[in-house]
Formats: C-alpha cells, structure tokens, sequence
C-alpha cells in the first residue's frame, strides 16, 4: 500500500519530462534517471544494515522517486498553475478516453498470455514463460529505447513542418 506513493511521485515528474524530450534536453533526463538509479544505493543497504527488512525496499525505492522529482524539478522551469476550464477538460477527455481504452486493450493483449498459461498449465509454466519474456523484451528495450525517445522527439518537433519532414529522411 505505501508503494502507491511512488505513482503520485511519478506523476510530478512527468509533465517536465515531456518538456525536455520535446526541446532534446536529454541530459537533463539523465541526470534524473541517474538520481533515480543512485538513490537507493545509499538508502536501501544503510536500512537493510539498521534491520528495516522488508522497509529498506520500500522507502528506497520511494527514495528514488523522489531523488527523480527533486533533480528534474531543479532542472526544470515549468511549474503547475491550477486553473480549472470545464469546456478543456471536456475536449481532454474526450481525447483522452480513446487512449485509456487502447491502453486497457494493450494491457489485455500483454498480460491475456500469461493469464492463458496460468489457467491451463501451472505457474512454474507462467514463470518459465515470463523469464524468457524479459529477455525478449530487454534486448528489444535496451536497443531500441533510445532511438524511440529521440524520434519521438524528432517527428514532434517537425509535425507542422513538411518540407524538413521530407528533408528529414
């Protein structure tokens, strides 16, 4: 239940990772991940030292997070102002409904498998399953991860303009 914490931390920091993706700050971007990486390291083994048990894990995974939101907030410029528009929340969601439901889809179409498995074999299958999985996966991520993040970043820059769209490539 504590561990919910960090999707609130999370959601802190993503507005400002948006805006350095989108003006290829990526350095920014590392330091935060770097912070989030590191953190840890320096609270989690001191705790498990001090026999928090199980606490060590959880209050340093939530101090990376906050490591994160710390670092990227200095880095940042950008800071929220409340404002409330119903007629914008209107068009946000009904923008936004369409890609909670292709998230809900995609969320059925990675996870159905493993559930499959689960229902008619047993879960040592599950777990053989789900480990070869993650290696699939990692290579892929390891790879192509860094080029996602710099050609997203890319084709929004040069969404409304066609002739360095063409030039581009």
């Amino acid at each position: 239940r504590v561990l919910c914490f960090q999707v609130i931390l999370l959601s802190f920091t993503a507005v400002q990772i948006a805006i350095f993706q989108r003006n290829f700050e990526f350095k920014k971007i590392f330091k935060g991940s770097l912070g989030f990486a590191i953190t840890p390291i320096f609270v989690t083994i001191p705790l498990a030292f001090l026999n928090f048990g199980v606490w060590a894990l959880i209050i340093g995974n939530l101090s990376s997070y906050v490591a994160q939101l710390i670092i990227l907030w200095f880095e940042s410029s950008w800071r929220p102002k409340f404002c409330f528009k119903l007629e914008v929340a209107k068009r946000l969601f009904n923008f936004g409904i369409w890609f909670t439901a292709e998230a809900f889809i995609l969320w059925i179409l990675s996870y159905g498998d493993s559930a499959s498995i689960g229902y008619f074999l047993n879960t040592s299958d599950v777990g053989i399953y789900y480990i070869g999985l993650t290696l699939t996966s990692l290579i892929f991520g390891t790879v192509f991860n860094p080029l996602l993040s710099v050609a997203y970043s890319s084709f929004s820059k040069l969404q409304n303009d066609v002739d360095n769209f063409k030039n581009y490539f």
